[in-house]
């Protein structure tokens, strides 16, 4: 049985898969269990809504979102934290 995922990742559309790509890449070397959804706040904001309000019920401890160039990419993910770090 596989186990929950403890982490979700999404983003507002496919275009943004290549930069979250570099978190998800973080959380395999790690072997922690995460959702990868692709979301748009702007076209669906009722299922982003739904989707947040809902996450800890499904056991999601940590959203991973991806942001506009605009406001600020995260390039860099998760530099410098250890798998115990990110279990807590």
């Amino acid at each position: 049985m596989a186990e929950t995922p403890v982490v979700g990742v999404i983003m507002g559309s496919s275009s943004d898969e290549k930069v979250m790509k570099k978190c998800t890449e973080y959380l395999d070397f790690f072997g922690i269990n995460y959702t990868y959804d692709i979301l748009s706040a702007h076209r669906n904001a009722d299922k982003v809504d739904q989707y947040a309000s809902t996450a800890a019920e499904r056991g999601l401890n940590v959203l991973l979102v991806e942001k506009r160039q605009e406001i600020g990419v995260p390039v860099r993910c998760a530099e410098g934290i250890s798998k115990k770090g990110l279990e807590r």
